[in-house]
Formats: structure tokens, C-alpha cells, sequence
């Protein structure tokens, strides 16, 4: 739920883009930026990705699929929040 609705607000940051793949890509990829507070430590949405949620619940296709990105083939956002 955080890692979807911060990647929707850095996509709006970087609006209007074509082709929001070249976002996600590379050293300047928006996915390894520092920007979410979470209890006084500062994370970036790989770091939720990968050091949080894989690392409790495996890097399973069931949850690798809530991870919304703004690409072509990325699942659609939900209508409610994950529990």
C-alpha cells in the first residue's frame, strides 16, 4: 500500500511521461530514490520491495504482483488496501 501510492506520486512528479520504464531503469532509477520516512528511517521503494516485503513473504508471483510500477504489464492498483 505505501510502495504504491509513493511510486504513483513520484510518477506524477516526473508527469507527463511516455514511457515510465526509463523511470525505473538504471542508477537514477525513481525506485532507488530516498524519499519515504517511515519511523525515523528513510527509505526508497526498492527498499520496501526487496529488504521488507521479499524478505518476509518470499519473492513469490502472488506478491511480487502487488507492486503496481506504471508499466505496460504492471498489475492494476487496487480498489482497497492489502491486508
Amino acid at each position: 500500500n505505501l510502495y504504491n501510492t509513493a511510486i504513483i506520486e513520484k510518477l506524477i512528479e516526473h508527469y507527463p511521461v511516455r514511457n515510465a520504464k526509463k523511470l525505473l531503469e538504471g542508477e537514477s532509477s525513481i525506485l532507488n530514490d530516498k524519499f519515504i520516512n517511515v519511523s525515523g528511517h528513510t527509505l526508497s521503494l526498492n527498499n520496501i520491495q526487496h529488504d521488507i516485503v521479499f524478505k518476509k513473504f518470499g519473492n513469490k508471483k502472488i506478491v511480487m504482483y502487488g507492486f503496481y510500477q506504471g508499466i505496460i504489464g504492471s498489475p492494476n492498483l487496487r480498489n482497497e488496501a492489502y491486508t
